[in-house]
């Protein structure tokens, strides 16, 4: 079982078709049956109620269907598609909206946002020169405009919004734009039924939709995911807690906020590494990393090479820079992406050189004690790498089933779609 040749990433499957970095760093898409539609782009969005925002190499937004046909209109800007309607740049700077029919609703705003739960965040201009004042509201579906202006505001979430007032406190509305009592230094949104709220003493604690504080108080404080949020503690670093504010196992000097799914956390003073959305830490330790973008996230190795980790904690390095990686630093075969296991050819000159470089340690040993001492640490890594071809055979065979169900979800809706075809048309003929 082979991925196709040529591909770097494979992301999820959304609406049968999965978004694919090419190993020339151009973007693309794939079916379920493992063939890539015809488009190439400089950057693309995954698919989102049926279109798929792209950017094509005249640096240009548009959209696509699931057939990979461009549609027509050409935009600076495009944001995916979200509850009916996609924003959008159009030339000279003007915003509007995009919807599913191609028709542009043009609004009077210097930015807008995406929709969500009902509701796009727009920039408000009102007043004559000198005196325009900017403030931000929000417009519902049907292009209404909520009575209040604020300096800044965040998108809905959970049914509420975070506004930032004129006198530069926060504070949270509901869907008919009622502004809570309680106001805050800073805050963050609602996840999970709980925000991050900042108060007057600069300590930080969750309050639930309420608006009730719940007991714990912390020198920061990140939002909850998969049950957990992530809190600096006085006098202890970076900590998890549950719902309950019960502390989990895990000290970090410092974490950052979550991207694609990870967080970037300190484990030292030189040392950097990787943690998922429950709080379990990757494998990989470097110099320095920033945060995953478009499935990757850039990394200073020990060496000081920069280079970058794929989502499963992969380096991406060249086919030089792997041999000669692994011909003195034998662990990082662990770090050997995916994709680089279909290359026959990589992996053949790749066992060759592990072959060698062992043969030639044993070959160097004149005593028991040194024989013992290296036939102990090649043991430990050929199990490694044992483990890594387990763990890259059970990562080929999820994404050959995954393939397999969304086939067949589409055999269903084709054939369901065809079948009330055939309602439809004998209705007609009575």
């Amino acid at each position: 079982m082979k991925l196709p040749q040529g591909i770097k990433k494979i992301y999820d499957y959304k609406d049968g078709l999965a978004r694919v970095l090419l190993d020339n760093d151009e973007w693309a898409f794939m079916d379920t049956y493992g063939k890539l539609l015809e488009g190439r782009y400089k950057n693309a969005e995954s698919f989102s109620e049926g279109f798929a925002a792209v950017q094509t190499h005249d640096g240009k937004y548009a959209f696509i269907k699931k057939e990979g046909k461009l549609e027509e209109g050409q935009y600076e800007y495009a944001n995916s598609f979200s509850e009916g309607f996609a924003a959008v740049r159009l030339k000279g700077g003007k915003c509007a909206f995009l919807n599913k029919e191609g028709r542009l609703i043009e609004v009077e705003y210097g930015v807008v946002r995406s929709f969500s739960e009902g509701f796009a965040a727009v920039q408000v201009k009102e007043g004559k020169f000198p005196a325009i004042t900017v403030s931000y509201a929000f417009i519902d579906n049907h292009g209404n405009l909520q009575d209040g202006r604020y300096a800044q505001v965040l998108d809905y979430h959970e049914g509420f919004a975070a506004v930032q007032t004129k006198n530069k406190k926060w504070a949270f509305i509901d869907k008919e734009g009622k502004l809570q009592d309680s106001v805050y230094e800073n805050v963050g949104n609602y996840n999970e039924g709980f925000a991050p709220v900042q108060l007057s003493d600069g300590k930080w604690a969750f309050i639930d939709k309420n608006g009730k504080l719940q007991e714990g108080r912390y020198e920061d404080a990140h939002g909850f995911h998969n049950g957990f949020a992530s809190v600096k503690m006085e006098n202890k670093g970076w900590v998890y807690i549950d719902k309950q504010g019960k502390i989990q196992e895990g000290r970090f000097e410092q974490i950052e906020n979550y991207s694609e799914g990870f967080a970037a956390v300190k484990l030292d003073d030189f040392t950097w590494g990787f943690i998922d959305e429950i709080g379990k830490l990757q494998d990989g330790r470097f110099k320095f990393v920033e945060d995953y973008k478009d499935g990757f996230a850039n990394v200073k190795l020990e060496d000081e090479h920069m280079t970058s980790v794929d989502s499963d904690g992969n380096l991406c390095l060249s086919d030089n820079e792997w041999k000669e990686y692994l011909s003195e630093k034998h662990y990082m075969y662990k770090y050997i992406p995916f994709h680089k296991f279909n290359d026959e050819e990589f992996m053949s000159n790749i066992n060759k050189i592990l072959k060698e470089k062992f043969v030639e340690r044993v070959n160097k040993v004149d005593n028991h004690t040194d024989l013992k001492t290296e036939t102990k640490y090649i043991q430990q890594i050929m199990q490694m790498i044992e483990e890594k071809n387990m763990k890259v055979k059970e990562q080929l065979e999820n994404y050959f089933n995954k393939m397999k169900e969304e086939r067949e979800k589409d055999l269903k809706v084709e054939k369901n779609n065809f079948l009330n075809q055939i309602d439809k048309f004998f209705a007609e003929q009575e």
